[in-house]
């Protein structure tokens, strides 16, 4: 028998302290997701502003954005102008559409205490908070809220 034969196997003790690790770290993992002990909850600071929008494919390659209440238009965007609000509304609706929920519900923008912005899809649950995506992102997103005016 070679050295090199004795030198290529694994401890059969390393192997055992491995496999105990993994299932320590798993049924930790478990007792932590299900106990919620060491989970960290932000709470939202309350909304001061907010409107519920629908968008809508215009003729042209406009996009158009409506109060969801009163049907009014907010803000017509043209061809290659504020395309973060296309993709994030895209995003939103593709979220919306793998999860199979209707896609003719309304999204609602927001304006927190804070001074934050959100954009919230209420049929999934999922936010967008628009400050992550850069200040002239969030500067379309602020418009479309001024143009709606909703006070809470």
């Amino acid at each position: 028998m070679h050295a090199s034969e004795t030198n290529d196997k694994i401890p059969r003790g390393f192997i055992i302290a491995a496999a105990a690790l993994i299932v320590a770290s798993m049924i930790l993992a478990l007792t932590a997701r299900l106990t919620d002990i060491g989970a960290v909850r932000v709470d939202a600071p309350p909304v001061i502003q907010s409107v519920d929008l629908r968008f809508e494919e215009r003729s042209g390659g406009q996009y158009a954005v409506l109060d969801a209440r009163s049907n009014r238009l907010l803000k017509l965007i043209e061809p290659g102008r504020d395309g973060f609000v296309r993709v994030a509304v895209s995003g939103l609706e593709f979220d919306r559409k793998a999860r199979g929920e209707r896609s003719v519900d309304p999204l609602r923008l927001g304006r927190a205490a804070d001074g934050s912005y959100w954009l919230i899809d209420p049929s999934t649950g999922r936010r967008l908070l628009l400050e992550a995506f850069g200040h002239a992102n969030l500067a379309a997103f602020a418009q479309i809220l001024d143009a709606g005016r909703n006070i809470e």
